[in-house]
């Protein structure tokens, strides 16, 4: 089970003080898990967002957090599950977490999509020190932003594509020092290709552990057939 309730004897540590012998129960309203689907949360405080869970779900599972194009509805997050994670052969090892919005912008949104990510922990666990963000078009400005106004709480940064609303090499490497990015894009994506270049090149010269891939023949949303293989080995990497 992933969440146990303890009620034996309290542990005794080396000093010998007692120690409470419990762990911390889910709330109440938590939807029960659902292995297997893109299960929508629409009912949960920091609703609306889809969560694909784990097979096997452990206090190891990672968490990724993937903000979707357009406005960031919820067929533009169904969009992105098909195109970056159904196919993908890990997926049984990793909860997904895509938000959308019902009412506006995603992009308006970001201080929810960080209650959502203190929700989905508190509600089915994985690992804290484990959460990497990642979007696509506006979902990836979206999280480039949140992830530079709050690298303390993500693991990793991937766009595909993604940009700063703002940036120098200075600022990146102040706020990205510790958050390896991986700066994905299509080489037929001729609106966002320079402007990715740019900034994996301004995010190298801030001392940024950056990746940069250039998908040959995609353009700015990847094919149906398209390999997202390579965006879990990034989110997996030990």
């Amino acid at each position: 089970m992933l969440w146990v309730a303890c009620t034996g004897d309290p542990a005794v540590d080396d000093s010998g003080a007692s120690t409470p012998d419990t762990a911390t129960a889910p709330p109440e309203w938590c939807m029960p898990p659902e292995p297997g689907l893109l299960q929508a949360m629409d009912q949960h405080p920091a609703g609306p967002y889809f969560v694909s869970h784990p097979m096997e779900a452990t206090d190891d599972t990672p968490t990724v957090v993937f903000l979707p194009g357009s406005r960031g509805d919820a067929p533009s997050a169904e969009t992105a599950w098909g195109l970056y994670f159904l196919h993908g052969t890990e997926i049984a090892n990793v909860r997904v977490v895509l938000p959308f919005s019902d009412n506006s912008s995603l992009a308006d949104e970001t201080d929810r999509v960080l209650e959502l990510i203190d929700e989905v922990l508190a509600c089915y666990g994985g690992d804290r020190k484990k959460v990497h963000m990642a979007g696509t078009s506006n979902g990836g400005k979206a999280a480039y932003d949140l992830a530079k106004e709050h690298p303390e709480r993500f693991v990793s940064l991937l766009g595909i594509p993604g940009s700063f609303s703002s940036w120098s090499p200075e600022e990146l490497g102040d706020a990205l020092a510790d958050v390896p990015v991986y700066n994905g894009v299509g080489s037929e994506d001729h609106i966002w290709l320079e402007d990715v270049r740019k900034l994996h090149e301004g995010l190298l010269e801030g001392g940024v552990d950056a990746t940069y891939a250039e998908f040959e023949g995609e353009a700015h949303v990847m094919s149906p057939d398209w390999d997202e293989d390579v965006l879990f080995d990034f989110w997996l990497a030990d």
